[in-house]
């Protein structure tokens, strides 16, 4: 969220670059209301880096 506040307060001039993931960007304003940013207005989409998938394996017993 440090990241998030030092970026969204950087000169709009293209060199400032976020790596971030949904969370840093959706998810911290319904945890965190007074943060003083607004992901959807203060941050552009510039592309997609990369995308996780989670693979999950479970069991019914535990040995």
């Amino acid at each position: 969220m440090v990241a998030v506040k030092r970026a969204v307060s950087s000169p709009a001039d293209g060199y400032t670059l976020l790596d971030g993931s949904s969370n840093e960007m959706a998810a911290t304003v319904l945890v965190t209301p007074a943060q003083h940013y607004d992901p959807v207005k203060d941050l552009t989409p510039v592309m997609l880096a990369y995308q996780l998938s989670w693979i999950f394996r479970l069991f019914d017993t535990l040995n």
